[in-house]
């Protein structure tokens, strides 16, 4: 099995070179970029991961949207992959498994879309030091905490398996992918927090007690052990990391909690694909209905002479 990642779009260099650096590390075999963001300080990063073979420039024509689009195709025909990782710019997608790999290799075939959980984290204020030594806070889904199972409907990415006609701009990657997996988050998306104000200490001191912020250091000492002070270093294969914590009994079941929020989000888009559906149904019925009672009727009166 093989994994890509494409990257429509980037950070900072710095958050760049440690978003392909640890995706490297967890399972993702191969990189693709558009050769539009290749430029300055981003295409001396790109350039050190593709003399190693593991990242491809490649000249896309197309705007952005479908720019990611033509990536994804190119990753199953061109490298082979099975499954593609749509990431945005400070995405690390963490998976609850010793890799990626492990997680994705026993989905049933018939599923084309496995979900991850979205974990952005809070501006912290800026010291000089590595960015994600201040990627420790983050919000809670758990009841207690401060955002609502209606703030919980962009709290979901998609890994998609890997198809011929596959479309990112289209929910669900397309007609021609398969059922997504659902209310199932093996993967969690840390996430380098976007612009905003950095809480106060009183506030996050509140925050914390009140349970509508939690410590996740998870991602930053990942980040210290890969760095080593000296730079990333590029792996030739995933490997099982010693810093990837596999979640405890107590973990999974806090988790379990806040993906029943994030599930009951899903299920609102599935009670609202199942209306649509009943809709078209009505819609047939009124349509196509009468057409064919009356075809009955005159194939009955036939049969009757």
């Amino acid at each position: 099995m093989r994994i890509a990642m494409t990257l429509g779009d980037v950070a900072a260099p710095d958050v760049l070179d440690a978003q392909i650096a640890y995706h490297l590390h967890v399972g993702v075999d191969v990189v693709l970029v558009p050769a539009s963001i290749a430029i300055g300080p981003v295409r001396e990063v790109l350039d050190a991961y593709a003399r190693q073979g593991r990242l491809h420039v490649v000249d896309v024509a197309e705007p952005r949207a479908s720019a990611r689009a033509r990536l994804a195709r190119l990753a199953g025909a061109d490298h082979h992959a099975d499954w593609i990782i749509d990431a945005q710019p400070g995405e690390f997608w963490w998976p609850r498994e010793h890799n990626l790999h492990r997680v994705l290799a026993p989905v049933p075939p018939r599923y084309g879309v496995v979900q991850g959980l979205v974990r952005r984290f809070v501006p912290r204020v800026e010291d000089g030091g590595p960015f994600w030594k201040r990627m420790t806070l983050r919000p809670s889904l758990l009841p207690d905490g401060a955002r609502s199972v209606s703030a919980t409907e962009s709290a979901v990415r998609p890994v998609y398996r890997a198809h011929p006609d596959l479309d990112l701009c289209i929910d669900g990657g397309g007609p021609g992918t398969r059922q997504p997996l659902r209310s199932w988050y093996p993967i969690e998306v840390l996430t380098v927090p976007g612009s905003g104000v950095a809480p106060a200490p009183d506030e996050v001191s509140a925050r914390l007690e009140a349970g509508s912020l939690v410590v996740d250091d998870r991602l930053c000492a990942a980040l210290d052990a890969l760095h080593g002070g000296e730079g990333f270093a590029v792996p030739t294969s995933y490997r099982d990391n010693p810093w990837l914590r596999i979640p405890t009994v107590v973990d999974d079941a806090s988790y379990a909690v806040e993906c029943a929020a994030v599930g009951e989000v899903d299920l609102a888009r599935l009670d609202e694909h199942i209306r649509e559906l009943e809709s078209r149904i009505t819609w047939l019925e009124e349509r196509i209905g009468p057409r064919v009672l009356r075809s009955v009727s005159r194939l009955v009166r036939r049969a009757s002479r």
